[in-house]
């Protein structure tokens, strides 16, 4: 909460000073996102494991923003995203093969400081995931002993994780194309969760669960792992939509304020 209030603090101070001090025109603009995304859950006890594999996965975002933008340098975007998120492993074990694919779909409200200098732009801010669903496959060549005391690893299930996350975003792009209000760009987009994904109830067994179909402990750590975070991390290639869409004028005494569609 400490890095979120941070951010909105510094946000705020820098499109005030930026519009005040230049006494440019403000107005705002609306637009759509959409992205393929590389998506990783990424634990350290699992990366570390010889046994399991992580294999690259691939998800997806779209959805609409609404921007206010202070100067022609400086803006604040809001976006209302739909995000499917894929983790994928495999077993790297002779003895017993096993691929396992873990999908989430959350509801993404990313608050973005924007920095735009002629036809480049760059980004940082804060996005706010709310999960809606997890769920995943499990498949295994051989027939499983006790399959059933492997659920928690071989069936994802929405208590499995954190209901909420919070990440950190970086960015930076260029406008491909622009006539009368719209503006086309592509660019990429990092993230990286602040959050540790893992739900409540599951904590103390790790994630996903250590315990998958041929785990063998370590007999040199007998007492187990120690506990390790699992973090949401994902790149995209975004493609931007955005249109401007009016702006704000005031009478001379600025009394009177008014919003105005732009002609374009």
């Amino acid at each position: 909460m400490k890095t979120i209030k941070t951010f909105f603090i510094t946000a705020l101070a820098i499109c005030c000073l930026n519009s005040y001090a230049g006494k440019n025109e403000q107005w705002i603009d609306i637009g759509f996102r959409i992205s393929p995304t590389s998506s990783w859950l990424l634990n350290g006890n699992m990366m570390k494991d010889k046994n399991i594999k992580y294999v690259p996965s691939f998800g997806f975002f779209g959805g609409a923003k609404i921007g206010f933008n202070f100067s022609e340098v400086v803006a604040i975007n809001v976006e209302g995203i739909f995000e499917k998120f894929n983790q994928r492993f495999t077993s790297r074990m002779d003895s017993i093969s096993w691929d396992k694919k873990t999908q989430l779909t959350y509801i993404d409200i990313p608050v973005i400081l924007r920095f735009t200098n002629g036809w480049k732009y760059y980004e940082i801010g804060v996005n706010l995931q709310s999960l809606k669903k997890a769920k995943g496959t499990f498949s295994s060549e051989q027939t499983i002993p006790d399959i059933n005391s492997y659920s928690g690893f071989t069936t994802p299930t929405p208590d499995q994780f954190n209901k909420t996350n919070t990440s950190i975003i970086l960015g930076w792009g260029s406008a491909l194309w622009g006539v009368g209000g719209l503006v086309i760009s592509t660019g990429i987009r990092l993230s990286y969760g602040l959050t540790d994904n893992t739900g409540e109830n599951y904590i103390d067994r790790d994630y996903p669960n250590p315990e998958y179909p041929g785990y063998v402990p370590d007999l040199s750590n007998p007492t187990g792992k120690s506990y390790k975070k699992t973090n949401n991390v994902s790149a995209a290639f975004m493609f931007s939509f955005d249109y401007d869409l009016g702006y704000f004028m005031s009478s001379s005494c600025r009394r009177k304020h008014a919003f105005v569609l732009f002609t374009h």
